[in-house]
């Protein structure tokens, strides 16, 4: 797996998430909500275009919450936030932290406010 984004500054640092969202038919039932499948800080920009394995195993990289499969057939969002520096205290996202995962408290608590670019695509457990 690899993205493109083609706006990068190799001195700056970012922070990719990937959040499952459920199905609409399921997202007005209660307790239905996004859940965290994968968050990377600490990503430089000059390894950002790369295979994820290379970002995962980058030298400032930081895995806050490993890759986990879809848990349901739906969509998942992918989003890229350009952090205002290197995040050395950056707290790993405990297990069940991960469900109902508010991204914008996230970001917000590490001085981010939106990102800087955003996917949605379809996934199939």
């Amino acid at each position: 797996v690899s993205f493109t984004y083609p706006y990068f500054m190799e001195v700056l640092y970012y922070s990719i998430v990937v959040l499952e969202v459920p199905p609409p038919a399921s997202s007005s039932q209660p307790g239905s909500s996004r859940s965290l499948m994968w968050l990377v800080a600490n990503v430089r920009g000059d390894i950002l275009n790369n295979p994820v394995s290379a970002i995962d195993s980058g030298d400032d990289a930081a895995t806050l919450a490993a890759y986990r499969p879809a848990t349901d057939a739906g969509s998942a969002m992918l989003l890229l936030f350009v952090q205002p520096g290197l995040l050395a205290a950056a707290e790993e996202v405990s297990s069940p932290e991960r469900e109902g995962f508010d991204v914008d408290e996230w970001a917000a608590g590490y001085g981010m406010s939106f990102p800087s670019s955003s996917a949605a695509f379809a996934i199939s457990p």
